[in-house]
């Protein structure tokens, strides 16, 4: 279920990357849905704090948003990881630990920053937009089995 969801993660992620066909809500609005039953499907659904996922998906279409570039004047896929992952904060009121959270939350913005550069580092690789982010969006789904 996890994997089948993290495919649909990238397909939105590339989809909110291609122009002019697509549009960025596809990658921003869209990918907290999957993320959101991952989410349930790892943990389970916790009536009582309804209002932390509709925050969680909130924050995550916020964080997806953006590349952070208005701040450090260029696309900075570290911090866009970083918030990517922080945006599951509200939900550590269902008992996910706040550890769990931090150790994603790192991965993530290792992992996106890291892609990043090597992706541009191979001059020869045909396509590197598309594996860079279909990968991204792979990550922010399957990046979700550690909080379990």
């Amino acid at each position: 279920m996890i994997w089948l969801l993290a495919g649909i993660s990238s397909l939105c992620y590339r989809a909110g990357g291609m122009k002019p066909s697509f549009k960025s809500w596809m990658r921003d609005w869209l990918i907290p849905i999957p993320a959101a039953i991952a989410i349930i499907s790892l943990q389970g659904f916790h009536l009582a704090y309804w209002w932390a996922y509709i925050v969680h998906y909130g924050l995550l279409g916020a964080a997806l948003s953006t590349y952070w570039d208005f701040l450090f004047k260029e696309d900075n896929f570290y911090t866009h990881g970083f918030f990517i992952g922080l945006a599951i904060l509200p939900l550590a009121v269902t008992g996910i630990p706040l550890h769990l959270i931090a150790l994603r939350t790192a991965v993530l913005a290792l992992s996106m920053g890291l892609l990043n550069f090597v992706v541009n580092k191979i001059r020869w690789l045909p396509g590197k937009d598309i594996v860079e982010e279909t990968m991204r969006g792979f990550l922010i789904i399957i990046t979700l089995l550690i909080i379990i």
